[in-house]
């Protein structure tokens, strides 16, 4: 299970927050009312680049995961009619919102 949860209703899960080296995970369910249902994930604040990837585990410096910076976003494609659940981690404390795009 989702330590957060985006659910179809809503637009947004705002200001998370990352604790150094710890992942964090949040369940995107399909609002089937947009097309497409794009993911943002927003960096408010961290020291540290936030390492993003699709699923449920995710490490610092992940070759399979895309790279955020404080100050910017990232909007990634979500699937249509699935929930879409993403893996977060910082090597420092980070704060995050992910978002409906």
């Amino acid at each position: 299970m989702a330590d957060y949860q985006l659910s179809a209703s809503n637009l947004g899960v705002y200001e998370i927050q990352l604790s150094s080296g710890n992942p964090t995970t949040v369940a995107v369910e399909t609002d089937l009312d947009l097309l497409p249902n794009a993911i943002q994930v927003n960096v408010h604040d961290a020291a540290s680049p936030v390492y993003v990837r699709f699923g449920t585990t995710v490490s610092i410096k992940d070759p399979a995961a895309s790279v955020v910076n404080a100050g910017t976003w990232l909007t990634l494609p979500g699937q249509y009619g699935a929930t879409n659940t993403i893996a977060l981690i910082s090597a420092s404390a980070a704060t995050v919102s992910v978002t409906r795009a």
